[in-house]
C-alpha cells in the first residue's frame, strides 16, 4: 500500500491509514528543522504536513508495504525534511520502537498483536 500526501492530507489521515493496515502500530510525524534549543513537537493529527515538503506542486508517496521497515520509513520521510515515528501497542501503553527498526513493518505488527494477546479496537491518537 501506498499512502498519497498532497497539501490538504491531515496527518490524521495518513495515521488512520496506516493504522488500517498496522492496528498494533502507530505513527507519528515531527518536524526535522526547528529552532535550537526548542523540543521537537509531533505535528498535530488535525494539522497539516508543511508546505516546503510539496516542491513544485508534487504529491509525496509513503510506501508502507509489509516488507518495508522502520528505517525505510525514516529514510523516506528524512529525505522530505520530516522525522517519523513508530511505536507498537505494548499491552496498554505504546513504545517507541528503537532496537528492532530492521523488522519488517508486518513483523513489528505481529509483535503488537501478540504482546497484547490480539486484542483489536483500541484507541490509537
Amino acid at each position: 500500500m501506498k499512502l498519497i500526501i498532497h497539501r490538504e492530507t491531515r496527518v490524521e489521515d495518513i495515521q488512520k491509514s496506516f493504522n488500517s493496515m498496522y492496528p498494533f502500530l502507530r505513527i507519528r510525524f515531527y518536524n526535522l528543522h526547528h529552532e535550537p534549543g526548542d523540543k521537537s513537537r509531533p505535528i498535530p493529527l488535525s494539522g497539516r504536513f508543511p508546505e516546503i515538503l510539496f516542491h513544485d506542486n508534487a504529491n509525496l508517496t509513503l510506501d508502507i508495504q509489509f516488507s518495508r521497515t522502520i528505517i525505510d520509513l525514516e529514510n523516506d520521510c528524512r529525505a522530505w525534511g520530516i522525522e517519523p515515528q513508530v511505536s507498537r501497542k505494548g499491552g496498554s501503553v505504546w513504545v517507541e520502537i528503537l532496537l528492532t527498526k530492521e523488522w519488517t513493518l508486518e513483523q513489528q505488527d505481529k509483535a503488537g498483536a501478540a504482546l497484547c494477546g490480539g486484542i483489536t479496537g483500541m484507541d490509537y491518537a
